[in-house]
């Protein structure tokens, strides 16, 4: 099966456009999951929000209920300037990372970052986002230069099995992405 095969859906062709369209950024910490949130972060302009819940001129009470509902209680945010997307760790899910939240629609969209190793084979990388692609919508990591990049969780399989490892580069990733806009 080739990457061509499998639609994006709206959200994420929303988002990778947006992703793309933001210059290349190097991520802050070479090899360290950590720091793909925060590069991710800088990228869309997004600030931090240190103590959530003491945020209340930030962070509305229909999204505090919402996350709580959702047994979400993050201590942290990254929130924009004018509070419409919302940066969200999320600490107990094993498949999730943070979840990428529009603060005027409440749609939610979940993120999985990965640092790549240059040890795991791309069957070993498979195996590991069986169940990952199940509850992640979007994969970010860091290419080969150290730029972010990001891909369609659904794709993350076919670009380790063209690459028969994750070994990625963030000009050939948008280029590609680029034609499907």
């Amino acid at each position: 099966m080739e990457i061509k095969q499998i639609p994006l859906s709206k959200y994420q062709r929303e988002i990778m456009k947006e992703f793309y369209g933001i210059k290349p950024t190097k991520v802050v910490a070479k090899n360290k999951e950590s720091s793909y949130a925060q590069t991710y972060a800088n990228m869309f302009e997004l600030t931090l929000v240190k103590d959530f819940y003491k945020a209340t001129n930030l962070i509305s009470e229909s999204i505090r209920n919402l996350l709580s509902s959702l047994y979400i209680f993050p201590e942290y945010v990254y929130s924009s300037t004018v509070k419409q997307k919302l940066l969200i760790p999320i600490e107990h899910y094993k498949s999730v990372d943070f979840i990428l939240m529009n603060a005027n629609d409440f749609s939610i969209h979940t993120i999985k970052f990965k640092n790549p190793s240059s040890k795991e084979k791309a069957d070993e990388y498979i195996d590991n986002f069986r169940n990952t692609k199940k509850y992640s919508d979007l994969f970010c990591t860091e290419d080969k230069n150290g730029y972010l990049v990001m891909l369609p969780i659904n794709q993350v399989v076919l670009w380790a099995k063209k690459n028969f490892q994750l070994s990625l580069d963030y000009n050939e990733v948008k280029s590609y992405y680029q034609q499907l806009f």
